[in-house]
């Protein structure tokens, strides 16, 4: 299990000693240290704040307040520790500096805790799973037929419910951790996979469903399809090994006439005879039907495994005639960006306003983020266009090993890139500055070998369902705070509007 990092902030003579280290690791975390003036490392989640390592009491009241995350308070006096109490937050602990570096530990444990479990319950609240921060069943119930009668696309309304095989020997293997691990992995395949439009929900444990519309049957078809064998693409890398998955799949068309309810049974009978034939299959429903209906038999689960090898060959032949390639490579074309091989502005202006009017349904939060890279003018009119398609494709790979697994990015126009993420304004600063700084740190050359010096300039908002009523106005404000970073801060910047 990888180390919780956590942010340590002393005076100058007290950086971490090698016995509290020890002990720390030992339970699972790494101190970065950190300056009294800089305390906002991104990548801990914990803070060690000593009083101490400030002039004055307002000066460490300023900088506790200006920092969300969970926090110890190390007071050197009783005296201290009187401050610390009053001015703690609900959650937040209070420590002696003379403590052992095992009580520290605990503290932080407990700290953890109440912090995951706070994560927890807003997820719950939320109706979103804590694992995977998908919508759960409440809101797929609730989101059922308001998608129905937003999707004007022809007759490919579907549900798809794929349930995860042999799911179970992953938690005994590698113990609930590792099964959420590989849940969160799977979350992020299908966010991947899913169109602009397609509505992704965690069903109980393992299975997943996607309301997805498209202008055939053929056409939801083969990206059922698609959803299912995004599973099986690549081996789950976990701290104890790795483990390989499959998924078995029902589909059931929408015709207006079902419910969420209904509509979930009918796939989860496809995705029961997906089972029987196999596993690592997708079936439609209204194959399981017609099986049932020339046998003369009422629908079971007790009927799926007879006469399946007709159901199989039909769904071979459907995708077959398809032609999935051809539908793959053309969607490709219609919503990536050739240069930097991200969502583009076409996909972006489909997406944004179906995130926007479930952040304003469900009451999630929803940030955005407008990146512009510093005088991008220079690379071209110094190093040709060359370098600057590179530059491009720089930033666009730096951004995308910067963000978290729930945020998407899309390339805006130009040189400026637009991330859009379910999260705070202060997570969403969070990440916005963590994107900064890996490209002013990551090295760069020209096509001729010569040094690059790439900086970003970033603007973050957070949706307001008040003001910003169409996701133009949500964009604008961005790109206000973008105008603020470049202009008035100095170039190389992160600023919140």
């Amino acid at each position: 299990m990888s180390a919780t990092a956590l942010a340590w902030i002393a005076p100058e003579t007290f950086a971490v000693p090698p016995l509290f280290a020890a002990a720390l690791h030992a339970l699972g975390y790494v101190a970065i240290r950190c300056q009294t003036g800089a305390t906002n490392a991104h990548e801990a989640k914990l803070r060690v704040l000593f009083m101490s390592a400030f002039a004055t009491s307002g000066e460490c009241a300023h900088a506790y307040a200006a920092d969300t995350r969970p926090t110890v308070l190390v007071a050197a006096t009783a005296d201290a520790a009187a401050d610390a109490l009053a001015m703690a937050r609900t959650g937040d602990e209070v420590a002696r500096a003379d403590e052992s570096p095992a009580a520290l530990g605990h503290r932080l444990s407990r700290l953890t805790q109440r912090a995951e479990d706070v994560e927890e319950l807003a997820m719950r609240r939320g109706h979103r799973n804590p694992v995977t921060r998908l919508p759960d069943r409440t809101t797929l119930n609730v989101a059922f037929w308001q998608f129905y009668d937003d999707a004007a696309l022809g007759e490919g309304k579907a549900l798809l419910l794929f349930d995860l095989d042999h799911f179970l020997p992953i938690n005994q293997q590698f113990g609930v951790a590792g099964g959420d691990r590989v849940l969160r992995e799977i979350a992020l395949r299908l966010r991947r996979v899913a169109a602009p439009g397609d509505l992704l929900f965690q069903l109980e444990g393992d299975e997943f469903v996607c309301l997805l519309a498209r202008e055939s049957r053929e056409a939801a078809l083969a990206d059922a399809e698609r959803f299912r064998a995004c599973v099986a693409a690549a081996s789950f890398e976990l701290p104890d090994g790795s483990a390989n998955l499959s998924a078995s799949g029902g589909l059931t068309f929408l015709d207006g006439r079902v419910g969420a309810h209904a509509a979930i049974h009918q796939a989860i009978h496809g995705m029961f005879m997906a089972k029987a034939i196999g596993r690592n299959n997708l079936v439609l429903y209204d194959d399981v039907a017609q099986l049932a209906a020339t046998q003369d038999r009422k629908l079971d689960l007790s009927d799926i495994t007879q006469s399946t090898a007709i159901a199989k060959e039909r769904l071979a032949n459907m995708i077959s005639v398809l032609g999935r390639q051809l539908v793959e490579e053309a969607r490709r074309e219609a919503n990536q960006d050739a240069l930097t091989q991200l969502h583009n502005r076409r996909y972006f202006d489909e997406r944004i306003p179906r995130e926007l009017e479930l952040a304003r349904r469900t009451g999630g939060a929803l940030s955005i983020a407008l990146i512009d890279i510093d005088d991008f003018r220079v690379f071209n009119n110094t190093h040709g266009h060359p370098t600057g398609d590179a530059v491009l494709r720089h930033i666009g790979k730096m951004a995308t090993v910067s963000i978290r697994s729930v945020d998407w990015l899309a390339r805006y126009g130009g040189e400026e890139f637009c991330l859009v993420m379910p999260a705070t304004l202060t997570d969403a600063m969070h990440v916005a500055e963590r994107i900064r700084r890996h490209v002013e740190a990551a090295p760069a050359t020209s096509l001729d070998e010569r040094p690059l010096a790439i900086t970003v300039c970033i603007g973050v908002v957070q949706f307001d369902p008040h003001r910003d009523l169409d996701p133009a106005h949500l964009v604008q404000r961005a790109s206000e705070a973008l105008h603020v970073a470049k202009n008035t801060a100095g170039k190389n910047r992160v600023v919140a509007g």
